[in-house]
């Protein structure tokens, strides 16, 4: 049982403005090319080993890259099971028609289209419709989808939800208590997206964050009110805590060798 936090503790929820997974890859060029070309995404920031990537016209960011040579593949299971992230419907049907040939499923409801991509760390990513419910799965040779010279890539991605492989549940219980949120069937429902966790089987679901390129760790980038001093001492009694000196960088252990950061942006 986790430490059940008093209500003013939900304050942190109220100052957290964007979620950022963090994931390792072998080769730099490689996936970026797979998130710039297939999922439609533009770099907006590199600086050492760290990509930061988002929307063609929106300045979120939408998730991290870090290129990480020196880590091995998973052995089974990764902790990543699947992204989910949303996008305009016509921007969608736009990377189909460019790339239908790199994606591993396309789905419809019926007016609608979406995608799953691997990347090639094996990571699968869903790109769907906000207004999208139903997935129909169909061939790429039942669409086709009039080419815009004009289009650069989606204008805007969110995370509609995140799906993660554990070998123990508890993790989301363990977030749910942390913001002081309910969770509900090893899932809970923040503003900004839905985290499930699922029990598999697999050798590498304990490994540390810097054994194999998975999923790194979870990032809650937070507006600069927020007193992350004072939450940390109000956690005290989780493992892993470390605050940097500024007060603008927080972490902490989570079950299933996960971290969870939260950053002053």
């Amino acid at each position: 049982m986790y430490l059940h936090l008093e209500a003013k503790m939900s304050e942190i929820l109220d100052h957290i403005k964007n979620f950022l997974p963090v994931y390792r890859v072998l080769n730099r060029e490689e996936n970026l090319n797979f998130f710039r070309d297939v999922l439609g995404l533009k770099v907006h920031l590199e600086e050492g080993a760290m990509v930061w990537l988002g929307g063609n016209q929106s300045k979120e960011n939408c998730f991290l890259l870090e290129e990480s040579p020196e880590v091995r593949t998973v052995r089974g299971n990764k902790k990543h099971s699947k992204t989910i992230l949303t996008a305009d419907e016509g921007e969608i049907e736009q990377l189909l028609a460019r790339h239908s040939g790199q994606v591993e499923n396309i789905f419809t409801d019926g007016e609608r289209y979406g995608f799953e991509a691997i990347s090639p760390e094996h990571d699968h990513f869903l790109l769907l419709p906000k207004e999208m419910h139903l997935m129909l799965p169909i061939s790429s040779d039942d669409i086709k989808f009039e080419i815009d010279a004009d289009f650069k890539g989606l204008s805007g991605v969110k995370i509609k939800s995140l799906d993660l492989n554990v070998s123990e549940t508890g993790l989301i219980d363990f977030i749910s208590d942390l913001l002081n949120v309910e969770s509900s069937q090893h899932a809970v429902n923040l503003p900004f997206v839905r985290l499930n966790e699922k029990m598999v089987e697999g050798s590498d679901l304990q490994a540390t964050a810097d054994e194999t390129l998975d999923l790194e760790f979870l990032v809650f980038i937070v507006d600069q009110s927020a007193d992350l001093i004072g939450f940390s001492n109000e956690i005290d009694a989780y493992n892993g805590i470390y605050l940097d000196k500024a007060g603008k960088t927080l972490s902490l252990d989570a079950p299933n060798n996960m971290e969870i950061w939260f950053v002053k942006n």
